[in-house]
């Protein structure tokens, strides 16, 4: 299978090879031989799932095995795969077969036992293995033990965890399969051919309460039904003999909101409290980190040089929700320059896309945003006795056509408080490289406007 990315044109020549051509880019193939002229270089950039998959290549799948009299054919089709699967021990008998989960479905009646409601059900069965074993932060897509090895042993990789949760979902009833994907970093997936080697991980596809849910490794802070980030690539392949389709993994919004109320010194210092609210994927990824670092010093790469943080107050942080807050207190001690009458100073601190993300002069390949995403900041500065506002940045709306981006700058000065809110709202996941310099145009402008000053003057 050829895959660029974009599709190249075939043509037959004299001597039996094809070639491929896509502008001045060729693509010699013929006899076990490939040979490409005029290939672009691939720089990495922000937003794409992998640059691999931006790779011209060509990839292999062993279609049959021979022993010189009888031919097994392997994986001719999605059918065909979904049958082998369930057919073997270490795979679908782990889950079709009670003598594979029977100690760990055993344990899990006195966790189930008096609820009724279906969805609730379910989420204690992921919380109950959730709480059994642990995932030892490895991707797979094919288990290494069966339910029972695992409660044992007690950790597992993704696909154990998959293995393990099908297991259990369709033992008290419900229509549970798994799901074949391969995340953002790993590639993109063909449907095509049923190669195996393109998936390194395994969701749980669950029908519930008339729901589609699609469920991720068991762990104690994730949502239950919520993916990761990762796992956002597009589509996925149910594990399913009657029927082996393939499936759209809906990404859901994704919102960061920072709230500032600070104090500005005559001087040009900064002190006061952020508070950074987040919905949706992000909010698990915050609670992940919170873990992970519980001193907070995630903080220092996102305030400017010079500014601290202290004081952090987090909400809940080890409970599974799509919701998160966090508080800090901040000074930054340099955050204005004075220079005769003149007070400059930057109100916002804090945006992901400050800088922008959109480097390239050109780009050969798609912009690829993993979901929807929208970024509030809301500033109020209380402004130093004696100082008068001699500019504020003006108030700014710009949309890239089509409405996929847009963003809003807002400055004005209220009882002398200096209230500046920012807004970007990406929606479009998807950008040809042909649209890339209108990107890039709108994200260094709302770049230019996160970092605008405004200055003060002594009159």
């Amino acid at each position: 299978l050829l895959e660029t990315g974009t599709e190249m044109s075939m043509y037959e020549l004299d001597d039996g090879r094809k070639l491929y051509k896509l502008g001045n880019m060729e693509l010699f193939a013929g006899d076990g031989h490939f040979m490409m002229k005029n290939a672009p270089a691939i720089q990495e950039e922000d937003y794409l799932t992998t640059i691999n998959d931006y790779r011209a290549r060509v990839r292999f799948q062993l279609s049959e095995q021979r022993d010189g009299v009888i031919v097994r054919e392997v994986f001719t089709s999605w059918a065909e795969a979904a049958r082998t699967l369930e057919d073997r021990d270490e795979f679908g008998k782990n889950y079709l077969k009670k003598r594979h989960y029977k100690a760990l479905h055993e344990a899990l009646q006195p966790e189930i036992a008096g609820i009724d409601d279906p969805l609730e059900k379910a989420e204690a069965i992921y919380r109950f293995l959730g709480s059994k074993v642990a995932w030892d932060d490895e991707l797979r897509y094919f288990p290494g033990q069966s339910p029972d090895e695992l409660l044992e042993k007690g950790s597992g990789t993704s696909a154990d965890l998959g293995i393990a949760l099908t297991a259990l979902l369709k033992a008290e009833g419900y229509k549970a399969y798994p799901v074949l994907i391969s995340t953002r970093g790993h590639g993109k997936m063909t449907q095509q051919y049923p190669i195996m080697d393109q998936f390194n991980h395994m969701l749980v596809y669950l029908e519930v309460a008339g729901r589609v849910l699609l469920l991720e490794t068991p762990v104690d802070y994730q949502p239950f039904g919520s993916l990761r980030g990762y796992s956002l690539n597009g589509y996925g392949w149910i594990v399913n003999e009657e029927q082996p389709v393939w499936i759209n993994i809906t990404p859901g919004n994704d919102e960061f909101k920072l709230f500032y109320n600070l104090d500005l010194s005559g001087d040009g210092a900064l002190q006061g409290t952020v508070v950074a609210t987040y919905q949706g994927i992000s909010a698990s990824g915050e609670r992940s980190l919170a873990r992970q670092y519980p001193d907070g010093k995630y903080w220092n790469n996102r305030l400017p040089e010079g500014a601290e943080f202290q004081d952090l107050r987090r909400k809940d942080p080890n409970k599974a929700s799509l919701s998160y807050a966090e508080q800090i207190q901040v000074r930054y001690e340099t955050a204005g320059n004075v220079v005769n009458e003149y007070l400059y100073f930057q109100p916002v601190l804090f945006s992901k896309f400050i800088e922008n993300p959109f480097k390239l002069a050109q780009r050969h390949y798609p912009v690829d945003f993993s979901r929807p995403i929208r970024e509030v900041t809301m500033n109020t500065v209380n402004l130093p006795e004696g100082w008068e506002v001699d500019f504020i940045p003006e108030s700014q709306h710009q949309v890239l056509e089509g409405e996929g981006v847009a963003f809003d700058y807002k400055a004005e000065v209220i009882d002398r408080q200096l209230k500046v809110e920012t807004r970007i709202e990406i929606n479009q996941l998807t950008f040809q490289p042909e649209r890339y310099a209108e990107m890039k145009a709108l994200f260094e402008a709302f770049s230019e406007k996160l970092t605008a000053q405004v200055v003060l003057r002594k009159p």
